[in-house]
């Protein structure tokens, strides 16, 4: 059966898988190439997939065919954003020649220097730069292409060096073009005029991003954060400072963090910062179970106040004894309590240590540290008929536990 007699729509299906073969060989006969090429002119040609795979033949082909350098694909991204997250350096420089537009963004997709930003593509960087980019443009997350850099960085270090090692779908790079996240953060911060840029909406800059995003794994970052005169107090939309972020708390917390905070305190970093619910660092650090030790002890040694009130009366001692049960971490309770702790500070509503630590049914150990440092065990917080920690802890054991 010859190919003309297939039925049109057939002929365009594989026209539109071929397209590329078909002008290679349109080329072959300048008499049909230049009939065809005002027909070929006008069809919407998508680059977007030769892009994704580096194949620079076809695009150039394509855009000799007068396909548009900035035709978004099926899915979403323009050709240049494909080129530039897959690494193909040779077709991201092809396409700026042929005027693609490197601020443009499709179907809230990253921009094409946000794209090659998070995957460390430094030299793609650094010639989307030379064309004049915007530095300061951001996706819908509010995120600069600072962000994405710090925020990736931490992420691929942790894949790389930690538990996820297996995960090659996130560590695979083009092995054709040179990547490294420090010289990408170089060259955005090299060509910054004013590092705190942040989104109005939603407020945050790139050491908050960087504290966000597996802290202790961005020491380097934050050093050049710090180099390029980041401020080490600046807030986000919670009030809170790079420090606050520092959160024992938090799911894959690392002691390592400890060293971040040093090299914030060092470079004036705010130890007595109070957040929207007037938590200072210290108040975070020690409500924190077993691993806030060593940054409570840091802080300590910086001459945090260890008797700083947030805003419901709560100085750290109190947050420190409020763990559940056997989770409450002695060593921050007794750096705290030598430190100078109030060991009779009372809430809003009025109680003390020992009345939260009998709340939470704290560990006997908990209790001997408090009775230790002068605890109240009569000391009334107001409430009826169970205003004391003793009285509260014979609701629960039918007797009162006295101190030794």
């Amino acid at each position: 059966m010859s190919l003309l007699s297939l039925p049109n729509e057939l002929l365009y299906s594989i026209l539109a898988e071929l397209d590329v073969d078909v002008i290679s060989l349109l080329e072959t006969h300048q008499n049909l190439y230049q009939i065809s090429f005002q027909c070929l002119k006008n069809r919407d040609l998508d680059l977007s997939p030769y892009c994704t795979v580096g194949n620079l033949f076809r695009v150039q082909l394509l855009l000799e065919a007068g396909a548009n350098t900035d035709s978004p694909s099926y899915s979403s991204g323009s050709p240049l954003f494909h080129a530039a997250v897959n690494g193909h350096e040779e077709v991201v420089e092809l396409l700026l020649q042929h005027g693609a537009q490197i601020d443009y963004n499709v179907n809230s997709t990253l921009y094409p220097l946000q794209a090659a930003a998070k995957e460390g593509y430094f030299t793609i960087v650094k010639l989307i730069l030379d064309y004049g980019v915007d530095l300061c443009a951001m996706d819908h997350y509010g995120f600069t292409a600072l962000d994405e850099t710090i925020a990736h960085k931490g992420k691929y270090s942790y894949y790389e060096r930690g538990p996820w090692k297996r995960l090659k779908l996130y560590l695979h790079r083009n092995p054709g073009t040179p990547f490294s996240y420090y010289e990408t953060l170089k060259l955005l911060l090299e060509s910054l005029v004013y590092v705190e840029i942040s989104d109005e909406t939603f407020p945050h800059t790139a050491l908050h991003t960087a504290l966000a995003s597996y802290p202790h794994l961005q020491h380097d970052t934050v050093g050049l954060l710090l180099r390029h005169l980041s401020n080490p107090n600046v807030r986000n939309h919670e009030g809170k400072t790079p420090l606050h972020l520092l959160d024992p708390n938090k799911p894959g917390y690392d002691p390592r963090c400890t060293e971040v905070a040093k090299l914030l305190l060092d470079h004036g970093a705010d130890i007595g910062a109070q957040d929207l619910n007037g938590a200072t660092p210290l108040h975070i650090a020690a409500s924190s179970d077993t691993k806030g030790d060593t940054i409570t002890a840091l802080y300590l040694a910086y001459e945090a106040n260890v008797n700083a009130v947030d805003f419901e009366g709560n100085i750290p001692l109190h947050l420190a004894v409020s763990k559940e049960g056997s989770t409450a971490n002695l060593t921050i309770i007794k750096l705290l309590l030598e430190s100078g702790a109030y060991v009779n500070a009372t809430t809003d509503e009025g109680n003390t240590p020992l009345h939260l630590a009998v709340d939470n049914h704290a560990a006997n150990d908990v209790f001997e540290l408090l009775f230790q440092y002068g605890g109240d065990w009569n000391r009334s917080n107001g409430e009826p008929s169970v205003d004391t920690p003793s009285k509260k802890m014979a609701g629960f054991t039918g007797d009162a536990l006295l101190p030794r």
